[in-house]
């Protein structure tokens, strides 16, 4: 299972917490933080003096899933903390889970880290390298006496096999491989 994703730099998962009251009067108030530390942050920390506005929202997000958009502080630490329980190792697969649409949800709606642990199959070369040690672990080939192993089309076997899993881009030309069920 080993491949080049783990090469990869990890954006730890970060927002621009801003002032809505700056922002709606057309002024840009806020400031980057760790995804898990947006919550704590206060108003004052914002602007950088004491303001009576004092609501806050993530604008802008960096290492997040695709498509997250504009989050409330305590949602950002919400994913801060997943990037924390999934670790720097992982957080691209499940960024990637995320992204291919085929993901679970906890009960905070954020994705659930047992059911990814549990379907996540591995980063690999390409699919091929995932079916073929599929195949092996599945015992596909203890049926099949060894002189015959080159006239069974293992490609074929993955076409099927493939409706159950969901795979997505990984970095250097790499695949994720994740069970659908």
């Amino acid at each position: 299972m080993s491949c080049s994703c783990s090469t990869v730099a990890v954006v730890r998962p970060r927002v621009w917490v801003g002032c809505l009251g700056c922002y709606n009067a057309g002024r840009l108030v806020g400031r980057w933080v760790d995804a898990e530390s947006a919550a704590s942050l206060t108003s004052e920390e914002v602007h950088g003096y004491p303001s009576a506005h004092d609501e806050l929202w993530c604008l802008d997000t960096e290492g997040f899933p695709y498509g997250t958009g504009e989050v409330s502080p305590s949602v950002a630490s919400k994913w801060g903390e997943l990037y924390g329980e999934v670790g720097e190792t992982l957080w691209p697969a499940l960024v990637s889970w995320v992204e291919s649409g085929c993901y679970v949800v906890d009960a905070d709606e954020l994705p659930c880290v047992s059911d990814f642990e549990e379907r996540f199959c591995g980063c690999w070369e390409s699919e091929t390298d995932y079916a073929n040690q599929l195949a092996e672990e599945m015992g596909v080939w203890d049926e099949v006496p060894e002189h015959l192993h080159s006239y069974v089309d293992v490609q074929k076997w993955w076409r099927d096999e493939r409706l159950d899993y969901s795979i997505t881009e990984a970095p250097n030309g790499a695949v994720y491989i994740f069970r659908c069920c």
